[in-house]
């Protein structure tokens, strides 16, 4: 997402659920409710923002092929590379 300028949505995202998270517990506290419970809906909350952004990347970057493997050895070869660099 950062590479075609949609970092801001799990920004924007990210800043909504830490505030919503925040909120909740304050509430939940002030209520009386013990540490359980608002562990629970801290959990539920940050599994409702990981479900909306598999939901966001599976809609607007379908064309990601998610069965693929990774290629790791140009990384390993250029991970050597640097680290050889380094230490010259």
């Amino acid at each position: 997402m950062k590479v075609d300028g949609r970092s801001y949505i799990t920004t924007n995202i990210a800043t909504i659920v830490n505030v919503l998270i925040h909120l909740t517990k304050i509430i939940l506290i002030l209520l009386g409710f013990d540490i359980i419970s608002v562990q629970i809906v801290y959990f539920a909350i940050n599994l409702v923002q990981m479900l909306y952004l598999t939901w966001y990347v599976r809609k607007y970057y379908a064309w990601l092929d998610w069965h693929a493997k990774p290629i790791i050895m140009p990384l390993v070869k250029v991970n050597l590379l640097l680290y050889i660099r380094f230490l010259h």
